[in-house]
């Protein structure tokens, strides 16, 4: 009979990360929505389902990342006002960096509706993490926006949330 100490341990993360690439944009949904689902029912701890967002950096399915964004903002209002809130911020901009730079401010040529919602969606939460170049951009339209400029209707919710979120009193008194 073999010991236990001589069997590797592996986390839920570790394993679920090594065979998430195999599954289906379905299966990834599912994945990442039960992982959350087992961390609400007390089976895991809600570091080993931040450990297996970790896996999904590469990810570019719109619901997929829809349920991650869902997930880290459910969190990042839970541990506001608590010590891990900061480097909870810095952990939520790191997962959203990759999608955020492939999305982009700007529309590409034959962009499908997918990738129009992933933008708004994932530049939205990056900015609400305090990533400082998306709020800055956000706000520089906005900026366009009340001078009259032309604001993609996709992009001039985000630019006026993230305003009001990150902005100073002359930033409010334009709403």
């Amino acid at each position: 009979m073999q010991q236990t100490s001589d069997i590797p341990t592996y986390t839920y993360a570790g394993i679920i990360a090594t065979f998430a690439k195999r599954l289906s944009e379905e299966g990834r949904f599912a994945l990442v929505r039960d992982a959350f689902a087992l961390v609400e029912s007390g089976h895991i701890s809600a570091t080993e389902a931040l450990d297996l967002l970790i896996s999904f950096k590469k990810e570019t399915s719109y619901i997929v990342w829809a349920e991650i964004i869902t997930h880290l903002l459910e969190l990042k209002w839970l541990l506001n006002g608590e010590k891990s809130y900061i480097p909870f911020l810095k952990f939520g901009s790191e997962i959203l960096e990759n999608i955020s730079k492939n999305v982009g401010f700007e529309k590409t040529k034959n962009e499908t509706h997918e990738i129009t919602l992933l933008r708004s969606s994932v530049l939205y939460a990056r900015g609400t993490f305090k990533d400082e170049k998306v709020i800055k951009k956000a706000q520089e339209i906005f900026k366009v926006s009340q001078k009259g400029g032309i604001v993609d209707s996709d992009l001039r919710s985000l630019a006026y949330t993230l305003t009001a979120e990150n902005g100073d009193e002359k930033d409010f008194a334009k709403f």
